[in-house]
């Protein structure tokens, strides 16, 4: 019932309302002055019909303990209806869905301590998951016949807290229960948009504006024009001595440029660029961040963490330093904290509240060589070189933790974030796109693959729609970003099954030597024993490193054959029954039985302390 202007009329807007869709009339009047006598009208009744489609909306799948209960160690393949349904996997507790679709699950990994079996006709046949990933899943209904059975690794026992990792599925998408190769993540499109071939070695990128800042090596700062990304050009260059890194801040453009320290180059002008500032640090000056009126430098080879005062920028001072564990190749700032990829050392987290005397705050311990790392929200984004990528939790700046990993195909250089994506500089593999909407679960969503290329992606930087990679040897490439999509079947988090498998104590196992031997003739030995060959002959705990600190408690002799008698090595006579220690087991001897012949077995058992 308001009124609106002729103009407001035109200008009017809409927003859906969450989870609505459906078709109907706006409807609205317009009236003149004009009256109504003598028959006349002065309202008009119009109507504009509007539709809004429904779209099907992810699940929502929450972080909830989700169990398959306790199992024995060396449990075997299941049989009938054994293991756990899937409904009570996922459901009301744990699943929420706007679209009240039916409910389901898409297994996305399976612990290497075992393998993981499905059914979908309430046990009357098992199979295996098989091998799956975030991009080739295998999806399963939560009704009353679908059911999931791991059976552990021969000799494991423990507690496997992500036995196998899923995320929620409607059920929608057309498949089948039990389907494989479902794609559950997200997916980018990447493909070469320009490039522009520097004279040096490109390490590092930084975007400002229309302008990439490449540190190009002994090529020093390349200014390259990328207004128009398919045709990128020279715009100016700066000759410094080896530039490693490069971290961009209004007017200047600040160079770790190796033994040289920190300079600082004057970009007002884009084509005609100048020296403003040069300081030179200890160490060799690698990566560089600015924040406020200090720049932080990683001091590869021995200088740690330089803070530099910035405030002048033609002269840049030393303010304060804290001498990492290890060789300083790349830092990221995050309110009162330096974030350094400390090569063997991992990342280092260091207190910059006060930066004349920077403290160490926390440490993690990356199992790779952490050579990048970029910061957004709660997490640091560390590339740490052969293992791949590292997220961990900075929640706590004090005690960091690992929370997700993901393994790329090359030796990871440098990451950059945007967004929901983490874009890594996998050196010979390219550019290697990480969807981290689930920190917790990365996946790979795209690829812009090089290795046929004499390049090798160091770092990436993002800007709009495109990536821009520093390529050593091909200067820098400017990837375009398309068909960024997620599939709504499934839900964005995932989470993990866990499972206790309980041990059981395996029999000892012959370690060393062999029971064997050789056939002798009727009273060969009667009056003189001879060995049984069991000097040889050790025994150790059976099963896996649960059992390693049993003890072997009695070797016991059990049966012998009635054409022998058996001795000690000390002349002393064994008997059914008797038992012997490993050194007199080791030892036994024989003597034939006059006039006796034949075949059979001399029968012991081994036994150890860790009980049934």
């Amino acid at each position: 019932n308001d009124t609106v202007t002729a103009s407001e009329l035109q200008g009017l807007k809409y927003k859906t309302v969450a989870d609505a869709n459906g078709t109907g009339n706006l409807t609205f009047t317009v009236a003149d002055n004009g009256g109504t006598s003598n028959g006349g009208v002065d309202t008009l009744t119009q109507n504009l019909s509007i539709t809004v489609n429904a779209v099907n909306e992810s699940p929502v799948l929450s972080d909830t303990v989700v169990m398959l209960g306790t199992l024995a160690e060396d449990a075997g393949a299941p049989s009938g209806a054994v293991g756990t349904l899937v409904s009570a996997l996922v459901g009301a507790s744990n699943v929420s869905d706007a679209d009240g679709s039916g409910l389901g699950l898409a297994i996305t990994g399976v612990n290497a301590n075992g393998t993981l079996y499905y059914s979908i006709n309430g046990g009357s046949t098992w199979a295996q998951v098989g091998a799956v990933s975030p991009s080739s899943a295998r999806v399963l209904y939560a009704d009353s016949d679908t059911r999931l059975y791991f059976v552990p690794a021969a000799n494991y026992s423990g507690t496997l807290g992500d036995a196998f990792t899923f995320k929620a599925w409607d059920r929608t998408g057309g498949y089948a229960n039990g389907a494989g190769g479902v794609a559950t993540g997200a997916t980018v499109t990447l493909s070469l948009a320009g490039s522009y071939n520097t004279s040096g070695n490109s390490l590092d990128v930084a975007i400002s504006g229309n302008y990439a800042y490449v540190a190009d090596n002994s090529a020093g700062l390349q200014v390259i024009n990328i207004s128009t990304p398919a045709s990128p050009t020279l715009e100016g260059s700066y000759d410094t001595w080896s530039a490693g890194g490069v971290a961009v801040s209004g007017n200047y453009a600040y160079v770790g440029d190796a033994s040289d320290g920190l300079r600082v180059i004057n970009i007002s002008t884009p084509a005609s660029l100048f020296q403003a500032g040069i300081l030179n640090t200890s160490g060799s000056a690698r990566g560089v961040a600015v924040s406020g009126s200090y720049a932080y430098v990683a001091g590869a080879d021995a200088g740690g963490l330089q803070v530099i005062d910035i405030s002048t920028p033609s002269s840049p001072n030393q303010m304060g330093s804290y001498d990492t564990s290890g060789i300083a190749y790349d830092v990221a700032i995050s309110g009162s904290y330096a974030y350094v990829a400390d090569d063997t050392s991992g990342l280092q987290v260091i207190n910059i509240s006060n930066p004349a005397s920077p403290i160490l705050a926390g440490t993690y311990d990356t199992s790779g060589n952490a050579r990048g790392v970029a910061v957004s929200g709660n997490y640091a984004y560390v590339a740490d070189y052969s293992a791949g990528l590292r997220i961990i939790d900075i929640s706590n700046p004090a005690s960091p933790t690992l929370v997700g990993t993901y393994d790329t195909s090359g030796d990871s250089r440098g990451v950059a974030i945007s967004g929901n994506f983490a874009y890594v500089g996998d050196y010979a593999p390219g550019l290697q796109v990480i969807d981290i909407s689930d920190p917790a679960y990365p996946s790979l969503a795209g690829t812009y693959d090089t290795s046929g290329t004499s390049g090798n992606a160091y770092v990436a930087a993002v800007s709009g729609n495109y990536a821009y990679v520093a390529y050593d040897g091909q200067g820098l490439q400017v990837i375009s970003i398309d068909n960024v999509t997620r599939p709504n079947a499934f839900s964005v988090a995932s989470d993990s099954a866990s499972l206790t498998v309980t041990p059981v104590n395996d029999a000892p196992a012959l370690t060393a030597g062999s029971l064997s031997f050789s056939a002798v003739n009727e009273d060969s030995a009667n009056a003189t024993a001879a060995s049984l060959g069991l000097s040889a002959v050790t025994y150790g705990p059976g099963g896996g490193t649960d059992e390693s600190g049993q003890t072997l408690t009695t070797y016991t002799i059990t049966a012998i054959p009635s054409f022998v008698t058996l001795y000690k090595a000390n002349g002393n006579q064994v008997n059914a029954n008797d038992t012997v220690t490993a050194s007199e087991l080791q030892g036994l001897k024989y003597k034939t039985v006059a006039d006796a012949n034949g075949t059979g077995n001399l029968t012991f058992t081994v036994a150890d302390n860790g009980g049934t």
